[in-house]
């Protein structure tokens, strides 16, 4: 998982903190520590470059649907700025999160916000 790239920022507001990968069989890995490969420069911070960061990435096992799905929902409840509501609304969202039976399907549901799901439902054949 080496290497990653993220700004100044990024790195000083702890976007690695508790960053957590899944495969689609439900393994999750999480983010142990991010390193920046150099150390930001007053020029870095300034300017907000991005830097190369090498992860230490460790497997944590595979938790439960309906746990990941909670977490998923924690996330949307902490959306300042209507990010994921682009599709649908963010209950609409969180039920389909707690809905999901499998890894896949959570993972498709996060990477879509929800719109395949929209989309299936607009469709007529589907009903």
């Amino acid at each position: 998982m080496n290497p990653w790239n993220a700004s100044v920022a990024a790195i000083r507001n702890g976007f690695f903190d508790g960053l957590r990968f899944f495969d689609t069989s439900g393994t999750e890995w999480r983010v142990e520590s991010a390193v920046p490969q150099h150390r930001p420069g007053i020029l870095d911070r300034v300017f907000n470059r991005t830097l190369t960061v090498d992860l230490q990435i460790g497997v944590q096992g595979s938790p439960a649907v309906a746990d990941v799905a909670q977490d998923l929902c924690n996330c949307i409840d902490r959306d300042p700025d209507d990010l994921y509501d682009q599709f649908v609304s963010h209950i609409e969202l969180k039920e389909m999160f707690r809905a999901a039976a499998s890894a896949p399907e959570l993972i498709e549901l996060a990477r879509t916000l929800g719109e395949a799901s929209r989309i299936v439902r607009a469709d007529p054949r589907a009903e």
